[in-house]
């Protein structure tokens, strides 16, 4: 479920998911207000290898409509992040240790199914590409097959619920 509004200043989430209380400081439609006029598409990284999140990072905040706002080391943290952050784009692995990325997406799309999830990973065996398809992911690519240009287009065609063109 979405976040509802409880007090002026706070957001507590209705889901059956471990919540927590986000608190926004006094002032803070004054900075909303003072943003450019472009949203950002808030992104969740979540993937096992460290040097693989923080090359996405930082090649990704580079682009001005894109913004990393958390990394997630396995399927559980990922899975807790989506409660936290409700990101509007998660980039997803497979394989990762705890809980995998098919049973993470699918958990993620039954509580929060405005939440785009594109797998990302380096596994090409079908039977992984159908599950995560069926959890509720929006398309799957592989790391080896997929250039930062295509990624870079996915993310955004993804926000905008358009067809994520499978790379080849």
């Amino acid at each position: 479920m979405k976040p509802t509004l409880q007090h002026r200043n706070s957001i507590k989430s209705t889901s059956p998911l471990p919540s927590k209380r986000v608190v926004f400081p006094y002032g803070w439609q004054e900075a909303l207000l003072s943003w450019d006029a472009q949203p950002r598409i808030r992104l969740l990284l979540a993937d096992d290898h460290f040097i693989l999140r923080q090359a996405l990072t930082v090649a990704l905040s580079e682009e001005a409509d894109l913004q990393i706002i958390g990394q997630a080391n396995h399927g559980r943290e990922a899975i807790e992040l989506a409660n936290y952050l409700q990101p509007d784009v998660i980039l997803m692995d497979i394989q990762m240790p705890i809980c995998n990325g098919v049973a993470a997406t699918r958990t993620i799309h039954q509580h929060y199914p405005w939440i785009k999830i594109l797998v990302l990973s380096g596994c090409d065996e079908e039977k992984y590409i159908s599950q995560a398809l069926q959890a509720g992911a929006l398309n799957y690519f592989l790391k080896s097959r997929l250039s930062y240009q295509e990624i870079v287009a996915a993310v955004r065609a993804a926000y905008r619920s358009c067809y994520v063109p499978r790379a080849r």
